[in-house]
C-alpha cells in the first residue's frame, strides 16, 4: 500500500479592511499562498486547536517592498471538527486563518 502525502495550499485573502502590524500596511485583496504543516482531519483535531502554516510565495507592496516573506510563519485555529459518520456521511472541518508573520517578525492579523 503506498502512502500519499497531501499538501494543502491555501490562498488567503484579507479582508476588504487593511491589517496593520506596526508600520507595515497590508491592503485587503492582498493574496497569502499558505502551505499547512499540520495533519488536519476532520474528528481527529479539536476545537481549538491552534493550526501552523508557512508562506509559500513573498508578498510586495506596490514598491515591490516585501512585505512578507517566503517561509514565514502563518497561524490559525481549528472552529469545528466532526468525524464523517456512517453511510457516506462526510465529516466537518472548519478553521480560521488568524495571523501571519511580517518581515520585521510582527504578527499581522488576517
Amino acid at each position: 500500500m503506498k502512502k500519499m502525502a497531501l499538501v494543502l495550499l491555501l490562498v488567503m485573502l484579507f479582508t476588504p479592511s487593511t491589517s496593520y502590524a506596526d508600520d507595515i500596511l497590508i491592503k485587503g485583496g492582498t493574496e497569502i499562498l499558505l502551505k499547512v504543516l499540520d495533519k488536519l482531519k476532520s474528528g481527529e483535531v479539536k476545537s481549538g486547536q491552534i493550526i501552523r502554516f508557512l508562506v509559500e510565495k513573498e508578498v510586495r507592496d506596490e514598491n515591490d517592498f516585501v512585505l512578507i516573506r517566503d517561509g514565514a510563519n502563518a497561524y490559525g485555529t481549528v472552529l469545528k471538527s466532526k468525524k464523517a459518520g456512517m453511510f457516506g456521511t462526510g465529516g466537518e472541518l472548519e478553521i480560521s486563518i488568524n495571523q501571519v508573520e511580517a518581515f520585521n517578525r510582527k504578527d499581522v492579523p488576517l
